[in-house]
């Protein structure tokens, strides 16, 4: 089976080709039914306003058989034969032409798409000509009143009617966007669990079959290897996890004080070497968090800086009035400025232009969320020099003796 185009023309196509099919036989069997009314009335009236539909139904017809429908084209069509009707006229006739050419004129607005500001400027002259000559000529204020009436009357429904347009293709485009992005990241997942797995299974399955063929530093490198690999598949694992329940509101954190200097430490066991400072003479530093939360942010952001960033990381602490600032910093080059807040973005391609083994892309969403929800943030930055990704959360400040302490919380303003 051929496979079907997508491409937007070839969707505007399509829409034009239904659209059409659908109004041609619409106005044909208007004109069929007027046609027999006015045959067997004698009424040469219904006989003339019969002409309208079927100049509509046959512009359908052939456009249809050329293969080429055009909703302008046959709206232009019918709209110059209801003017034609109404000018060569004895003028005897209800609001009905106008009405019609309205309906037009507005069937025009939601489905003409190129050149729709000439289609509106048309149409609107129309209507206000048609409106003056089909009132009675004898009153001329009436027949101002009428054109008038309907031109502001149209220029305003095709105002509405293109703006709210607008706002479903955007909304369809966001739509189209986050399905491929969602679908990429699915490809992404896929990619990404599969190589540590195929290492870990791997190795695993040496260990499992010849154990007794390797040497013990061979075995301790195997293992070292399955528990680096596991660890990988295990953190990609609560990246989704925490990115899910964030998403429905289920997500629960253990908040009380915990001690910063002992979290840092315990979030990079397995990081390279990281200088940390700030932590010297500061003395003890409590703020109020999740400590799970806290190291997964962390690990999260060390790793960006080692698959991101430049060579020399460090980890700077610093107190800012009711909050402590742990800024992750390297010599990495800048993240252009159109895309420092799409890197925190749930299902956006990331602006680092490169796609590393790895990563989903949700570390850094999943991050900046548990950091608010924790009442703090995550922002980025870069001074020339360095890239920081900076954590704040909120201090816990003491009064007292420990055994009965009073917590006061000082969150980030969100």
């Amino acid at each position: 089976m051929p496979r079907r185009s997508h491409s937007p023309a070839a969707n505007e196509r399509e829409l034009d080709r239904r659209v059409v099919f659908v109004t041609t036989w619409v106005a044909s069997v208007f004109a069929v039914g007027l046609a027999v009314i006015g045959l067997v009335g004698g009424a040469d009236v219904v006989l003339t306003r019969a002409m309208v539909p079927a100049t509509i139904a046959l512009a359908g017809w052939v456009m249809m058989e050329f293969g080429r429908p055009s909703v302008a084209i046959q709206l232009f069509v019918g709209m110059g034969g209801v003017s034609f009707m109404v000018v060569t006229g004895d003028g005897n006739y209800s609001l009905d032409p106008l009405f019609g050419f309205m309906a037009m004129a507005v069937t025009g607005a939601v489905f003409v798409r190129r050149f729709i500001v000439w289609f509106i400027g048309t149409a609107t002259v129309g209507l206000a000509l048609i409106g003056y000559w089909h009132g009675d000529p004898l009153e001329t204020a009436s027949r101002i009143q009428t054109a008038f009436g309907s031109a502001v009357t149209y220029v305003f429904l095709a105002w509405l009617i293109v703006w709210l347009k607008g706002q479903w293709l955007e909304s369809q485009q966001e739509l189209h966007e986050l399905i491929r992005s969602k679908d990429e990241l699915v490809a992404s997942i896929s990619h990404e669990l599969r190589t540590p797995m195929t290492t870990v299974v791997g190795l695993s399955r040496e260990l499992d079959e010849r154990f007794a063929d390797f040497d013990p530093n061979e075995v301790e490198e195997f293992v070292g290897l399955i528990v680096q690999e596991s660890c990988d598949v295990a953190n990609i694992l609560e990246v989704l996890l925490v990115a899910a329940r964030a998403e429905i509101d289920t997500l629960s954190l253990d908040m009380r004080p915990i001690e910063l200097a002992a979290t840092i430490g315990a979030a990079l066991p397995g990081a390279p070497q990281v200088a940390i400072e700030g932590l010297e003479n500061a003395g003890p530093i409590e703020v109020l968090a999740d400590a799970g939360r806290v190291r997964q942010i962390l690990r999260n952001l060390v790793v960006n800086a080692a698959r991101y960033g430049g060579p020399r990381m460090r980890i700077v602490v610093e107190r800012r009035g009711g909050v402590v600032a742990v800024a992750v910093r390297d010599n990495g080059g800048p993240i252009p400025p159109d895309d420092r807040d799409r890197i925190f973005e749930a299902y956006r391609t990331r602006a680092y232009g490169t796609n590393v083994p790895g990563s989903v892309g949700l570390g850094l969403t999943v991050s900046r969320d548990l950091a608010r929800l924790m009442g703090g943030d995550l922002v980025y930055d870069h001074d020339g020099i360095e890239a920081s990704f900076t954590l704040t959360l909120p201090l816990v400040t003491v009064s007292g003796d420990r055994s009965d302490t009073e917590v006061e919380v000082t969150p980030l303003a969100m």
